[in-house]
């Protein structure tokens, strides 16, 4: 479709509505990339951090169980095993809480997995302690076990927590990446976006312009060489705009002006005829008027 079958104020219509759409675009693009940033930040800020911090307070509970632990079972004096015990006891209800609130906050199958080997190993840990607590109570001597025994099984338990808190740091890290190149990312496509509403607008400018300037001097020069007498120039007109409108009627004028022009010309040469007749007739009347007084 040419623009020349569009009326002007279509035209200007369309251009600013395209600016405006385009406009409307790069807004829609940068607040779908703002809103990922957000996510991800929140994300990030909560379910991440809580994670981290509610793991670092489980692995410093299972340190502080474990030390009392091996006092309570190293200690020839089995009178204060009864305090440590209720310690003990108390702290491994926190880690239980710690454990429930963690799997609450787990999102990868990487976390699950990890997560699901700290219980394997906790399991494995709290059987034989407990075992070695009661033969404690029997006032056993089980500080052999607790060496070749129990101690594996801690520090199996301990370790499943280090790999865990790793890799929540290296989750935490990539959160707050993705944060990061969302960020950048959310840039970039404004930009873009931004190069693209200027580049397309200044080319709907200049084709719009285009469109209505040049028919407009092409009908400016038309109307110069009417004024100055030259009609026979011709006139095309293309589309069914105001320009085209202004087109046509300078043809219909230039036709009027030379049918009026015609016209005198003819009535000029009849006139010119009749006088050279009357003339002739005058002439002729004067030679016979003086043959007659000189016969």
């Amino acid at each position: 479709m040419q623009l020349s079958n569009l009326k002007v104020g279509t035209r200007l219509n369309l251009g600013f509505g395209l600016i405006l759409l385009i406009m409307a675009l790069v807004s829609v693009a940068g607040i779908w990339r703002l809103q990922d940033m957000i996510n991800a930040m929140q994300t990030m800020t909560t379910q991440d951090t809580e994670r981290l911090r509610v793991t670092m307070q489980w692995q410093e509970a299972v340190a502080q169980n474990w030390i009392r632990t091996r006092a309570i079972l190293l200690n020839a004096d089995a009178s204060f095993m009864h305090g440590w015990k209720a310690e003990v006891d108390a702290t491994s209800a926190r880690i239980s809480e710690a454990q429930k609130k963690v799997e609450s906050l787990l999102r990868t199958e990487r976390d699950h997995a990890l997560f699901a080997e700290i219980g394997k190993r906790r399991e494995a840990y709290r059987g034989p302690r407990a075992a070695l607590l009661e033969r404690k109570a029997a006032l056993e001597d089980v500080s052999s076990a607790v060496e070749r025994e129990l101690l594996p099984l801690a520090q199996a338990y301990n370790q499943s927590l280090e790999d865990f808190t790793a890799h929540q740091y290296q989750a935490y890290g990539a959160a707050r990446d993705s944060a990061l190149n969302k960020a950048r990312q959310g840039q970039i496509v404004l930009l873009a976006g931004l190069g693209l509403a200027l580049t397309l607008g200044i080319a709907a400018a200049l084709a719009l312009a285009r469109s209505i300037t040049t028919p407009l001097a092409h009908a400016v020069r038309h109307a110069e060489a009417i004024a100055e007498g030259q009609l026979s120039r011709t006139i095309t007109t293309q589309g069914r705009d105001e320009t085209a409108e202004l087109l046509h009627a300078l043809h219909a004028m230039q036709s009027k002006l030379m049918e009026i022009v015609a016209s005198v010309r003819h009535n000029a040469d009849s006139v010119a005829t009749a006088s050279t007749q009357i003339a002739q007739g005058n002439h002729d009347l004067s030679e016979r008027t003086e043959q007659q007084a000189s016969a």
